[in-house]
């Protein structure tokens, strides 16, 4: 089937079941058709498609179409994303869409505490771009332990065809420039599945800087060819562009002390008009703090330290508060918020962040056709720590690159009427320079060479992994923390450092690695106890 008829049949899928969604993207179809017509460019050369479209104009159709008409070919479908609270709003959709064709147990997740698609082996899978790039070295999470314990050498061939024979989507890839190990992760899977593989692969994203693009294509050589950009074009859907432009509001950049900003934020709350108000923050301490001292009726809270379990149920709640006309209801979230996640607000006040994130963040603001403030000038608040922001000249503003901050908030200053829907070219070349995109060539060369050359590499893929620190894509590992209470909940090392508890409390990062490796359950390994409590509606809380 092509995938111009499968995405025909999405948009049948949406007019069926989503009464007042858009059924059809115009560009969407110049997408496909575009995919479709691409001549291969050298004999058993793979492809990779870039493709623009702004927050909200639904690219996950593009995805559904592209599962369905590969599936139907034969072959199945990986899409990675690279937050975990994406894959929870998206796994929903992905089922309910094959149930509505009829097929049961398509569709399979895989991360860090859900093991729906062991191998990755549904015909459809979504997992996080770490996993996947494990996977696709040969080292799947369930045979991490038995590999470093040298008691069995893994499934890596069965691995590797897992990944590699499969199509792939890297969703929200824009997440991936933010470090040099991320974007040096991404050209390597690049030059491996266009040189090695011949692979179908395709990246989504509202936000793509040329300067980041013109760096990926420069380090793949001749395989350079084979990568199309496709950038989105009002033209073919003016009407999109027209009902975008008619969101009116000026951005009010704010600069807040910190031991101001709560109470400033709940004065914004207090005072300006709203429905439904999204407040982000750049850590998950200042959304609790915040949340925690927030006495309002009808609120949520969203951050990476949940249950699975817990985080469905407040992508629920949030979801059937869109669904209330009347009424108020808040959402304070960290940047889990900012990506993928199908919700919408009248309100928003947000932390400074880079001008991808505060584009992706304003992705779930006015998001809905013919949505609109009740007060333009009362309506958007971008607000920054002053201390913060200018204490950290080459270094970090919270968890984002200070320069990059900077320049957004620079940008901002001088164009308050800047419309993030649409018009947010000028603010992405403003903000992003070739000196950002910086890479690990050696790095790439270990990770092209592990695949290549499997009993001669001097560097294994467990190597690499303990080389950088648990972690292949990400700059910080992800652990598993038990609470006092007996909750399993994701954590970076810095919360097991603090307030782990018992005889098993790792002395460093290495140590831990070392721990999880060597004993853990599906290379998830040890749990380690903390002197913390979990609270479905709050997550993990650490004492002081």
């Amino acid at each position: 089937m092509s995938i111009v008829n499968s995405l025909g049949i999405v948009n049948q899928f949406i007019r069926e079941t989503t009464p007042h969604a858009v059924a059809s993207r115009p560009y969407l179809e110049y997408v496909v058709k575009e995919i479709e017509t691409t001549p291969v460019s050298g004999e058993g050369k793979g492809h990779a498609f870039f493709v623009s479209a702004p927050t909200g104009y639904g690219k996950t159709s593009l995805s559904l179409a592209l599962s369905h008409a590969y599936l139907s070919s034969g072959y199945k479908t990986i899409i990675s994303y690279p937050l975990r609270s994406l894959i929870e709003d998206q796994r929903s959709k992905f089922a309910a869409y094959y149930r509505w064709l009829g097929k049961e147990g398509i569709v399979g997740a895989r991360m860090m505490g859900l093991r729906e698609s062991p191998y990755l082996v549904h015909p459809v899978v979504l997992t996080t771009i770490d996993t996947f790039t494990l996977v696709s070295l040969g080292l799947a999470p369930e045979d991490i332990s038995k590999v470093y314990s040298e008691t069995s050498m893994g499934h890596f061939l069965f691995s590797w065809g897992s990944s590699w024979l499969s199509t792939q989507i890297f969703d929200e890839v824009h997440l991936l420039f933010d470090t040099t190990k991320s974007l040096s992760v991404l050209i390597a899977l690049l030059k491996l599945g266009l040189n090695v593989f011949s692979s179908n692969m395709f990246f989504l994203s509202a936000t793509l800087p040329n300067v980041y693009l013109s760096k990926i294509k420069s380090h793949l050589g001749k395989a350079a060819s084979n990568v199309k950009v496709i950038d989105f074009r009002g033209d073919l859907d003016p009407g999109f562009i027209e009902e975008r432009r008619g969101k009116k509001y000026k951005i009010n950049l704010l600069s807040l002390s910190s031991q101001r900003k709560n109470e400033e934020i709940k004065g914004i709350l207090q005072s300006a008009p709203f429905t439904r108000a999204l407040v982000v923050f750049n850590t998950v301490e200042d959304a609790v703090a915040f949340y925690s001292s927030l006495t309002f009726p009808n609120k949520v809270l969203l951050h990476s330290r949940f249950t699975n379990d817990d985080k469905n149920k407040k992508l629920e709640m949030i979801k059937k508060a869109a669904q209330v006309s009347n009424g108020k209801f808040i959402i304070v979230a960290t940047q889990a918020i900012e990506a993928g996640v199908d919700i919408s607000s009248d309100l928003i006040i947000t932390e400074l962040a880079p001008a991808s994130s505060l584009i992706q963040r304003f992705g779930r603001f006015l998001r809905r056709e013919n949505e609109a403030c009740m007060d333009p000038n009362t309506c958007a608040y971008v607000w920054y720590e002053e201390e913060e922001i200018e204490g950290n000249k080459g270094g970090n503003y919270k968890v984002y690159d200070a320069d990059l901050v900077r320049r957004t908030r620079d940008y901002l200053e001088h164009n308050p009427d800047i419309n993030l829907h649409i018009d947010y070219g000028g603010l992405l070349s403003s903000v992003y320079r070739g000196g950002d995109a910086q890479v690990d060539q050696d790095y790439i060369d270990h990770i092209v060479y592990v695949f290549g050359h499997l009993l001669t590499a001097s560097k294994t893929a467990l190597d690499l992994l303990l080389e950088k620190e648990g972690s292949l894509v990400r700059d910080g590992s992800l652990f598993m923390a038990e609470s006092r209470n007996g909750f399993k909940v994701p954590v970076d090392f810095n919360i097991i450092r603090k307030h782990c508890v018992g005889e098993k409390c790792p002395q460093s990062l290495k140590d831990a690695l070392h721990m999880v490796l060597s004993g853990g359950v599906e290379g998830e390994g040890a749990v380690f106890k903390v002197s913390c409590d979990y609270d479905p509606e709050i997550g993990l809380v650490c004492p002081g």
